[in-house]
């Protein structure tokens, strides 16, 4: 239930961060450059429920608000504060959610990839070795 609870409210976190920045900023960065929005917020979603399932499996107290969420929201939230006294982002926005993206995705390939390798050493098999089958005469 604990686990339920804190993704539950990430999300609901995450969601208002990214309205906030659309509403408040009234930039034109979610029309010039959609995809770069959708997938920073994907890939923030992505990893919290990846982090969700590997600590309910593993029995780990789950916590969503890692460093590169904490990150991207700093990032953006000082954007926010720049919009609402200056107009003007302090930090160039389509530069912005391109360095998110680079960020949380990277951060997801790290994590799938030691996530893939501790079960490959626990379970005692192979992943990402492939053996050239010979042809039996």
């Amino acid at each position: 239930m604990q686990s339920f609870v804190l993704h539950g409210g990430y999300m609901w976190l995450n969601i208002l961060i990214y309205d906030i920045y659309g509403l408040i900023c009234g930039s034109d960065i979610l029309h010039t450059h959609p995809r770069s929005i959708v997938f920073c917020f994907s890939g923030q979603f992505l990893q919290a429920v990846l982090r969700m399932i590997v600590a309910n499996a593993s029995g780990e107290n789950f916590n969503p608000y890692r460093r590169t969420t904490l990150i991207a929201w700093g990032l953006m939230g000082i954007n926010i504060v720049s919009f609402i006294f200056t107009s003007e982002p302090l930090l160039d926005e389509k530069w912005l959610f391109r360095f998110i993206n680079v960020m949380i995705w990277s951060a997801i390939g790290h994590f799938a990839y030691h996530v893939l390798n501790e079960l490959k050493t626990i379970l005692g098999i192979r992943i990402f070795h492939v053996v050239r089958k010979t042809a039996k005469a």
